[in-house]
Formats: C-alpha cells, sequence, structure tokens
C-alpha cells in the first residue's frame, strides 16, 4: 500500500478517536456539571477537561502529538515514512506499558516508581518525548536523502 494512503488512513483514525474524547470531555463538561461545581462555573477554564479527560489523557496527549507529525510526513518520502514507522512501532507499546505500569496516584513514598511518577506524568513525558524524538528522526532523514 502506498505510503500516502496508510498516513491518510492513520491521519483519519487519530481524529476520528480523538474526536470521540473530545466529545465524551464536552459531555462530561456540560451533562455532568463538574465544570460548575469544580471550575466556579466559568466553562473557559474547563477546556482542559474536555481536550484531556481524566480516563483518555494519554490517548488524547499521543493523538494530540502525533497530528502534527502525520502531517509533516505526508509531504516527506516513503523511506522517512517507513524509518518513522518503525521507530512509532516499537515506541508507543513500551509507553502503553510503561503509562498503564504506574500507579494512578502518588503514594508519597520513595520506594520504586510511587514518587511523582503518575500515569498522567508519564502520559505527558512519554509523549512530547515520541514527539520529539519523531521530529528528530523525520528532520534527519529527510536531510540525508535530499539528494536521492
Amino acid at each position: 500500500m502506498n505510503h500516502k494512503k496508510q498516513l491518510g488512513i492513520i491521519l483519519f483514525l487519530v481524529i476520528l478517536v480523538y474526536s470521540v474524547i473530545f466529545i465524551f470531555g464536552i459531555n462530561k463538561i456540560f451533562l455532568s456539571g463538574d465544570c460548575v461545581t469544580y471550575q466556579g462555573g466559568d466553562t473557559s477554564r474547563c477546556l482542559g477537561i474536555a481536550m484531556f479527560p481524566d480516563q483518555f489523557q494519554a490517548l488524547s496527549l499521543f493523538s494530540i502529538s502525533l497530528l502534527p507529525l502525520l502531517f509533516l510526513l505526508i509531504f516527506t518520502k516513503e523511506a522517512v515514512y517507513l524509518a518513522w514507522r518503525k521507530f512509532a512501532l516499537w515506541f508507543l507499546p513500551i509507553s502503553a506499558l510503561l503509562i498503564f505500569s504506574a500507579p494512578e496516584y502518588s503514594g508519597g513514598g520513595f520506594i520504586g516508581m510511587s514518587y511523582g511518577f503518575t500515569r498522567e506524568i508519564m502520559s505527558m513525558t512519554l509523549a512530547v518525548l515520541f514527539f520529539v524524538i519523531s521530529l528528530i528522526l523525520i528532520i534527519y532523514k529527510s536531510i540525508k536523502l535530499r539528494g536521492k
């Protein structure tokens, strides 16, 4: 399958998944009244709740980090996409394993990963790391393959 077609399918799926997450977040704000209760009724402060609902925070962070990368990959050569895909196929499952093995709340202890490494922090750190490494990889491969 053509790499542009694959990227189109992946882009469609990422937008679809994030749209469902965003609709879930909007639903949580307006139907459950969480925003009114916790934010004093100011719905502009509740955008974070809509964009990154607690249950789907890791998925929404990775979706947002994937969007600009996928748009960038559409304009690159197939070899750049294949190198990025190879990286993403091992990074994303390892990230999921690390995120789900992290505790939901910090226990405050000094033993193991219970001190400070919650799922939320792990999700943010790994999403940023994925974005930065992907961007470096795409730029490096594009420059390397420029003349070919």
